[in-house]
């Protein structure tokens, strides 16, 4: 599961053997959070992450998307 961004102290991981739709797992302190990235970007899922680090993690994911989108695509085809 290659890092493809590290910022703020968020990790943003692209699993080698994921499914579609295109996303993120954003990693923090424990907790993590799905990001979809094939449109605009929304949160799929929260597994403890609280509000306001998902709101920081989506804001990182606005600003990154097509780098996001750039791995998505080099790493699923």
């Amino acid at each position: 599961m290659p890092t493809v961004l590290r910022l703020r102290g968020f990790d943003f991981l692209i699993y080698t053997h994921d499914h579609e739709p295109a996303h993120v797992h954003v990693w923090r302190d424990g907790n993590s959070v799905i990001i979809a990235i094939h449109d605009q970007p929304s949160v799929r899922r929260n597994e403890g992450m609280r509000t306001r680090d998902i709101a920081v993690a989506k804001a990182i994911v606005e600003d990154n998307l097509e780098h996001l989108r750039k791995e998505w695509r080099r790493i699923h085809g």
